[in-house]
């Protein structure tokens, strides 16, 4: 059954008129005093109804070179902290992938080590047929906690360990992402949670994640082997013994591109896409590599994060990372798990990692910690042209690990992580426990009080304040018109060619921020809904 937990939890609130403080951060141990690294904490943001998702890991057992399963509780909090309700998954599950589509449901995915009880009372079945002996699973729950499908992927994928791309298009059609090693598997899933359209790629050696444009293109990212990378029969050359991959579906489901960079091994990129059709691809690195003509210099001491934005043409736009280490500051970002990257609605990217030391972002921007030693969670946003705006680090003296990071359409910023002993975030404390302990909070960007807005006398709205219906300004047919409310959630979603006009006078009266491109920029302009006329 699911929990819902309707008392006030104490948050410290913290806010700072100069910069970006933690809004509120929340803090429980996990019953595992081992290593985390192969815990899992996926965080997304449901746009419909303003909360924030997270799958929680609160216990575990360790077995080498694989996840960590254990008990996991799925919870949906408000913008403010609050626990709205939670389901208990057990007793042997790790969460990998989380996401919510545009209509209010959220789709949970992973693997399991044991038949699956969500809720006390739901199951999925165990099946003995994989060769690593785990199952992969996803369900469907909507926004009040209620379960709806369920199903176990093993029982007609067996060969395929692990689910490694979960996302959700702007039809409301969920994809999901797997592969052994030698085929990719990009499936479609009905109402139901059946499949119903498979995308296969030939050399995909691994997935890191998928994320569709607003027109229902996809983006793949991943790895390959040098020769040929085959999308359902189209094919591109891997040039490396080792690649990064980036791979574009169009929205007619015709493969449209792949494009490659230098690696010294199969990692799980990861990547998030912004309302405008662009892809913000980021990966830690080893090597010098190039993507797409953007050349990213041999990171040192070891490794270090780059990341590039691209459109849906391929064509890549600017790439980060940390100048050269002669010029530089000594340090390094490790970009953490599959959800740590995501957009706002005005086309900024947010990126999450775990910090060693200093790391120059560019645009003037270093986040400094004293010693290479010195380890921290960081969150870092960069603007839709390349510059880094800030950088915001927490967590401990001792391990740190970022897990994922969600943001609101009005550039809420909520993240997840873990860390052992004591731990600050700002002035909000956690003393040592003898375990590893998650945390999950939200930063508050004082320089950015929900949705930006932009609007010149070029672009004009009226009437408004408006009561029943504003009138848009002349834009192609093909442009999509969000609206959202003052704490980030969408509440009308049109295309120009639906109509020049956009109907408010059933909405509350309030703030809202009007989104869409014109001419190449990302418009948000402020409407006020006023009593409607009697």
């Amino acid at each position: 059954m699911r929990h819902v937990l309707l008392a006030v939890i104490c948050i410290s609130l913290s806010f700072n008129t100069l910069g970006q403080t933690y809004d509120w951060v929340q803090s429980e141990k996990i019953n595992f005093q081992m290593n985390p690294t192969y815990i899992h904490y996926p965080v997304a943001f449901d746009k419909v109804n303003g909360r924030v998702i997270a799958a929680r890991p609160d216990t575990g057992s360790f077995i080498y070179n694989q996840d960590l399963f254990g008990t996991t509780f799925l919870e949906s909090r408000d913008s403010n902290g609050v626990l709205l309700w939670q389901l208990e998954m057990g007793p042997a599950v790790s969460v990998q992938e989380l996401t919510c589509d545009d209509f209010g449901n959220y789709y949970v995915a992973g693997v399991m080590d044991e038949e699956l009880i969500i809720g006390g009372t739901d199951t999925i079945p165990f099946f003995n047929i994989t060769l690593s002996t785990k199952n992969n699973f996803i369900f469907q729950v909507d926004a009040s906690g209620q379960i709806g499908w369920k199903r176990n992927v093993s029982q007609q994928w067996p060969t395929y360990n692990g689910i490694h791309g979960l996302a959700a298009n702007p039809s409301g059609d969920v994809w999901y992402a797997m592969s052994d090693f030698f085929l990719a598997k990009i499936v479609r899933l009905d109402a139901s949670g059946n499949d119903t359209q498979i995308r296969t790629i030939d050399n995909g050696k691994t997935i890191g994640a998928i994320a569709f444009d607003p027109w229902g293109g996809m983006f793949i990212s991943g790895s390959a082997e040098e020769g040929d990378y085959i999308m359902d029969g189209s094919s591109w050359y891997a040039p490396h013994d080792y690649n990064m991959s980036l791979a574009y579906y169009t929205p007619a489901g015709v493969p449209g591109w792949a494009l490659f960079g230098h690696d010294i091994t199969f990692q799980h990129p990861i990547i998030a896409t912004d309302d405008f059709g662009n892809v913000f691809f980021t990966n830690n690195i080893y090597d010098s590599t190039t993507f797409g003509g953007i050349f990213f210099h041999n990171p040192l001491p070891a490794a270090d994060f780059m990341a590039f934005k691209a459109d849906t043409s391929g064509q890549v736009l600017w790439g980060v990372q940390q100048p050269p280490l002669l010029i530089g500051p000594f340090g390094k970002l490790d970009i953490g798990l599959s959800m740590c990257v995501d957009a706002d609605a005005s086309g900024n990217f947010y990126l999450a990692g775990s910090q060693n030391g200093s790391v120059d972002w560019g645009n003037g921007l270093i986040s400094v910690l004293p010693n290479y030693t010195d380890r921290r969670i960081a969150v870092a946003k960069i603007s839709p042209a390349g510059s880094a705006q800030w950088v915001k680090m927490g967590g401990s003296n001792g391990y740190n690990a970022a897990q994922g990071v969600a943001v609101s359409p009005g550039g809420s910023c909520y993240f997840t992580g873990v860390f052992a002993d004591s731990a600050y975030f700002d002035s909000i404390f956690f003393p040592t426990t003898n375990f590893t302990n998650s945390c999950i909070g939200k930063i508050f960007d004082s320089g950015f009080t929900g949705i930006e807005e932009n609007e010149t006398d070029e672009v004009l709205i009226y009437p408004n304040p408006a009561s029943h219906e504003i009138i848009l300004p002349v834009l192609p047919a093909a442009t999509i018109i969000k609206l959202y409310d003052a704490v980030g959630r969408m509440v009308k979603q049109q295309k120009y060619s639906e109509a020049p006009t956009m109907n408010v006078e059933n909405i509350p009266t309030g703030i809202y921020f009007l989104n869409f491109k014109k001419n190449g920029i990302a418009v948000t302009t402020k409407i006020v809904k006023m009593i409607n006329d009697k």
